[in-house]
């Protein structure tokens, strides 16, 4: 078998002395270099391909860190979106409330122009402040004065809660008898006086109703008269009790011009 290598020299014609490569006709240095490049060159693709694809399925550290912060950026970023929408929102309710708080000042201030007017009249040459607060005083006295006016008004009653509370005590007491004594000058005594017999005669009292005119000072309210303050009938006490428990106060008084009996007991409705 021929071991030298196939080269031959253009120029001399002579063959190459040297010997052939294992597997091949020639030499190491007339090699055919071309397959060699071209399979080197695949070799470097197939390379790249493989460790691309490696590194797809087999990510690095550092493309995992990578991973990791766009997960934390996309996250910071949906925080940060949250938060300035939150901020919006504060910022919308805010401008509305303040809307609403200048709108109420606005309407606050319509009513009180009347009330400005008639304080610079009444009161001129003082500061609208001052003015404001004269006329509020001289308002809280006339409503002050309205309200004794309105309750002197009001006829006097016994509630459900007196009269149960007035009855319940009366159980508890002997029974005895009494005489009303209604003022003519209150036009709600004789209806009181009667609303008070009423739950006395269903007790088992005796009662007897008489208009009155009534002199002197102290002639206001309930008040319990007896003849002699050192007899002084059960009866009275009784009433005075019972008329206590119910709310309602009856101051006791002695009188020993009383037309009757020591045994007698007056119960007075004067005037409110």
């Amino acid at each position: 078998m021929e071991r030298n290598c196939a080269a031959v020299a253009n120029s001399t014609d002579a063959r190459c002395h040297k010997s052939r490569m294992p597997g091949s006709r020639y030499c190491l240095y007339h090699f055919e270099k071309g397959p060699i490049l071209l399979a080197a060159l695949i070799g470097a693709i197939l390379s790249l391909a493989v460790a691309d694809s490696y590194h797809f399925v087999v990510p690095s550290a550092e493309s995992r860190q990578l991973v990791a912060a766009g997960k934390e950026t996309a996250g910071l970023r949906k925080e940060i979106s949250r938060l300035q929408s939150q901020v919006d929102q504060q910022q919308k309710t805010s401008a509305e409330r303040e809307q609403l708080h200048l709108a109420q000042v606005s309407e606050l201030n319509s009513r009180l122009g009347p009330f400005i007017r008639a304080a610079t009249v009444k009161y001129p040459g003082v500061a609208v402040d001052q003015a404001l607060a004269r006329l509020e005083k001289n308002i809280a006295g006339v409503s002050a004065r309205a309200a004794v006016l309105e309750l002197k008004a009001t006829p006097r009653s016994l509630t459900v809660q007196q009269r149960a509370s007035f009855s319940a005590a009366l159980a508890t007491e002997p029974i005895g008898a009494v005489v009303i004594k209604s003022s003519v000058s209150a036009p709600d005594a004789r209806g009181y006086a009667e609303e008070i017999a009423g739950v006395l005669r269903k007790v088992g009292w005796r009662v007897k109703i008489d208009n009155a005119l009534f002199g002197g000072t102290d002639i206001s309210g309930l008040w319990i008269t007896v003849k002699n303050s050192n007899n002084v009938p059960a009866a009275a006490g009784s009433l005075q009790r019972a008329l206590h428990q119910a709310g309602i106060q009856a101051r006791g008084k002695y009188d020993p011009g009383l037309d009757g009996t020591e045994s007698d007991v007056w119960l007075s409705v004067g005037i409110k």
